[in-house]
């Protein structure tokens, strides 16, 4: 019996793979999120400290930008007072960086969420992340 051995570029188009779905189902989660809620999952996003791998590769701007109605023209300002390009990933942006972007992520719905609502969606967040 001997193990067959799977080649390396084969593992790695595996992983990439993956990584796109993993991707691809958090832009549709966003888009089912909606245009007041999306932007806060994005911020839990940012700043939690177990953020997955594949998470760490995309950029800032995709990943606030899939946001519904969070296009270029409202994502640049909320980069830009963060001092964060477009380029930026994830995995390479500063603690600093990434809770700059995440509140002014939450800037941008705060007038429109009530207190309750918000807390609510915070809750399902947390209990997402332990289940």
């Amino acid at each position: 019996m001997t193990a067959e051995v799977v080649p390396q570029h084969m593992e790695a188009l595996k992983l990439a793979n993956e990584y796109r779905i993993a991707r691809a189902t958090l832009r549709r989660t966003l888009k089912g999120d909606g245009p007041l809620l999306a932007p806060l999952r994005v911020a839990h996003v940012l700043c939690g400290a177990d953020r997955p791998d594949w998470i760490e590769g995309m950029t800032i701007f995709d990943l606030a930008a899939a946001c519904p109605r969070f296009g270029r023209q409202r994502v640049l300002p909320i980069l830009a007072l963060a001092g964060v390009s477009e380029i930026t990933l994830v995995g390479s942006a500063t603690v600093r960086q990434r809770q700059a972007v995440a509140a002014g992520l939450d800037w941008t719905v705060r007038d429109r969420l009530s207190r309750k609502q918000r807390m609510a969606f915070e809750r399902q967040l947390r209990a997402e992340r332990v289940g």
